[in-house]
């Protein structure tokens, strides 16, 4: 399968993967960290360059975090190898400047498993006006 019928599929799917220059200019837009801890939530990770591109950009700053954490959803099993990759990459560069590091992969979809978790565990009525 050549690069046009894989963007092609991709986008059929609503799948769009982000060029690493734009994700790197993404993540220069958040004010400088404030934070000892810093949690990541990417709901549709494709390989992971968007957070990986922020894990980056906290890693190079002057006031680094303690920790980061990051959960990655990707339902794409073709493309969670490489999101693996990116999770082991984020750890060596976090480890390298001491930021404790933790990423976890769902290979699931990010919408049916938050609707899935809501039927389980209900929905709190003040929760649901902050979202």
């Amino acid at each position: 399968m050549n690069g046009r019928t894989q963007r092609a599929e991709r986008s059929d799917i609503g799948q769009f993967l982000t060029p690493v220059a734009i994700a790197r200019f993404m993540a220069s837009m958040f004010a400088p960290n404030q934070f000892d801890h810093v949690r990541i939530l990417d709901a549709g990770a494709g390989a992971g360059v968007l957070f990986s591109a922020y894990v980056e950009t906290l890693a190079s700053e002057g006031r680094r975090p303690i920790s980061i954490e990051v959960v990655a959803y990707e339902n794409d099993s073709d493309i969670l190898p490489e999101l693996n990759q990116t999770m082991t990459h984020c750890e060596a560069a976090c480890g390298k400047v001491g930021i404790a590091f933790h990423g976890e992969v769902r290979g699931e979809d990010f919408v049916a498993a938050a609707i899935a978790q809501t039927a389980l565990v209900g929905v709190n009525e003040e929760r649901m006006m902050i979202l």
